[in-house]
């Protein structure tokens, strides 16, 4: 991929298709490796709830930097951590178990309702702007809502151009409670 907006294009789709090592072999070698020395210190206590399948910071640092990141991307994905929220309601309230099932992870999902705004390059670093689809969108945001698209910032390296920023947008979802349909139709929100 010899374009910025190709890498940014194929990251979005890595991401949605959950192909979290193909995502991950799209950053710049010094950011993976910056990202390995920070953790598990960076998260502090709750650090094993950002690293898939990780259970000891032995474990942990016997990962290679980009599997590192891979294992990070997955934990902190926003369909993966919708699952462990609905799962847990499940538990704590198996009479809407069946209910809650109605409900995907893939609803907080969110790379495949961007596409490339712009890129603008820069020597041997390129910003490229993703924004939502317009057709996808939710009614129009009041005017004090700040609709601010995201940016990725990316290097040149000898492999070609390599996203070389943390991804923002979804990846912060807070996940407050799942409503469904209460036993009159009413909705009851669990959390």
């Amino acid at each position: 991929m010899s374009e910025p907006a190709q890498v940014v294009e194929a990251l979005l789709s890595a991401l949605d298709e959950r192909r979290w090592r193909d995502a991950a072999a799209l950053f710049t070698p010094a950011f993976l490796a910056d990202f390995k020395r920070r953790a598990p210190a960076h998260y502090g206590p709750s650090w094993s709830d950002h690293f898939a399948g990780v259970h000891s910071e032995e474990e942990l640092a016997a990962l290679d930097a980009a599997e590192t990141w891979a294992r990070h991307l997955e934990a902190t994905d926003p369909g993966t951590r919708y699952a462990r929220v609905l799962a847990a309601l499940k538990a704590k309230h198996p009479e809407h178990a069946a209910k809650l099932g109605r409900h995907s992870p893939t609803d907080a999902r969110w790379w495949d309702r961007y596409r490339v705004a712009g890129t603008v390059a820069d020597g041997s670093r390129a910003y490229v702007i993703v924004r939502e689809r317009a057709a996808q969108r939710n009614p129009a945001p009041a005017p004090s809502v700040d609709d601010s698209p995201e940016m990725y910032v990316l290097r040149s390296t000898p492999e070609g151009w390599r996203v070389s920023s943390e991804p923002g947008g979804g990846r912060n979802l807070i996940i407050a409670g799942v409503s469904v349909e209460g036993e009159n139709g009413e909705m009851v929100t669990l959390s």
